[in-house]
């Protein structure tokens, strides 16, 4: 009895090393130092630039008035959503980078 115990705790201990070798391998990013100025660089684009494009973008769509059948606002929003998405997937990636 002993024994099985002993082997399911065995068992459970390494299944639980799995899980956490998993967790961190999906939780990081390895980048060269390249790969992470090019992020970086992305990163302040998408910030600086593009943000400031979409605004314009639903500026422009919102003075032409019913949104309801505004293709121009929807188009600007929908690539509001993108640009925000990159934003937050790049912030992530960053937060848990590992350089080589």
């Amino acid at each position: 009895m002993l024994t099985a115990f002993y082997l399911y705790s065995t068992h459970q201990f390494y299944i639980n090393i799995i899980k956490v070798v998993i967790h961190i391998c999906l939780n990081q990013f390895f980048l060269t130092e390249e790969g992470l100025a090019a992020l970086e660089q992305e990163l302040e684009d998408l910030k600086s630039v593009k943000r400031k494009e979409i605004a314009e973008k639903i500026k422009v769509a919102l003075s032409f008035g019913d949104l309801s059948e505004n293709s121009e606002y929807d188009e600007a929003k929908n690539d509001q959503a993108i640009v925000e998405a990159r934003i937050a997937d790049i912030e992530v990636m960053l937060k848990n980078v590992t350089s080589h």
